[in-house]
């Protein structure tokens, strides 16, 4: 495994001034972005706190419209900006499926949808998303399934993990970020341009949410970003042939998912219940700030990319990514037991 970043620019070929342009765009979407969200700000859907809570007043919720709308409508121009046709179909494909999970969500967050119908929006989804990556009606049908899987478990994990200010819109901002540089430096122009917007809009919306958040992003964008760097691992797949990047540059997030996941089965807990025992849930019910829980989700993004980037072995970056993993949850776990009266 290995990921080589080199000195890249956005343009494939073209002159100094020619690469204003994405630039240009890129700014504009960021504003586009900030506008919405505090457009959202004043729409009034709020989040009431309840016991799951980490916030102790009511904030608004929808912050994901900026960031979906600003990736919608941004996302076409910038591919034109760098000389690449607005829409083809596999980018139709993405963005149909990433607005109709961000309106299925924004109804949601209004009218609290059962489970059941939630996942079937995201699974119809998911599906337009393979369509995007080839997955559909290729030579690679037979990875459907284990792709539909992957994308609802990230939807999911990012939706999960959105419990406290800046952590899933921060990772998902970095992870982004890495990723396409990752794919510039594959000369992948392509597939580095949602993930290059999908920062863009994600970096103008963190100030809203961290450190202390005047509004929330919502079901209707922890879901829908999580599903575009849901495909963003499907893509990385076959031109880089890097199967671990996405998993790796997410490890804090789908581990401590994963992690919640199992200890509560095995528990006999009903895993459709609402709860608080992620573990990022467990360290700030245990005295921990939630600034600091935050920038450590932040620096397990970091660490993937540095491993992916430093051309270990496959069981060399496993073993990396998961030792700090293993830290975390044996001390989270220890202050739990000491600290948390009740049960979780």
């Amino acid at each position: 495994m290995s990921v080589i970043i080199h000195p890249i620019a956005i343009f494939p070929e073209g002159t100094r001034k020619r690469m204003l342009w994405p630039l240009f765009v890129l700014i504009v979407a960021m504003l586009l972005c900030a506008f919405l969200v505090q457009f959202m700000m004043h729409v009034g859907v709020m989040d009431i706190p309840g016991h799951r809570s980490s916030h102790d007043r009511p904030i608004p919720k929808g912050g994901g419209v900026g960031i979906v709308t600003a990736f919608a409508l941004g996302l076409p121009i910038l591919r034109a900006a760098v000389g690449l046709p607005p829409l083809t179909s596999e980018t139709l494909c993405l963005l149909c499926g990433t607005v109709f999970l961000a309106v299925v969500s924004w109804l949601d967050d209004m009218y609290s949808f059962p489970a059941r119908h939630k996942l079937l929006a995201q699974a119809v989804a998911s599906c337009l998303i393979l369509g995007a990556a080839g997955w559909i009606g290729s030579s690679m049908w037979h990875l459907a399934i284990p792709g539909l899987i992957w994308l609802l478990y990230i939807t999911n994990a990012t939706n999960f993990i959105d419990g406290i200010n800046g952590l899933a819109s921060g990772s998902l901002m970095i992870a982004s970020a890495v990723l396409g540089l990752v794919f510039l430096a594959h000369h992948d122009t392509a597939s580095a341009l949602p993930a290059v917007m999908l920062a863009a809009c994600l970096l103008a919306f963190l100030p809203f949410n961290f450190p202390r958040a005047s509004i929330f992003m919502g079901d209707v964008g922890s879901q829908s970003a999580g599903l575009v760097m849901g495909w963003m691992g499907l893509v990385a797949l076959d031109p880089l042939s890097e199967p671990l990047l996405v998993p790796m540059l997410m490890s804090g997030i789908l581990y401590d998912v994963a992690f919640t996941l199992v200890r509560r089965a095995i528990a006999g807990a009903r895993l459709s219940q609402a709860h608080r025992s992620h573990l990022y849930q467990l360290a700030v019910r245990s005295g921990s700030s939630p600034i600091l829980v935050t920038t450590l989700y932040w620096c397990f993004v970091v660490w993937g990319g540095i491993v992916a980037w430093s051309g270990s072995t496959t069981s060399v970056a496993i073993v990396a990514i998961m030792v700090p993993q293993i830290i975390w949850t044996v001390v989270t776990i220890h202050r739990a037991r000491q600290l948390i009266s009740q049960p979780w």
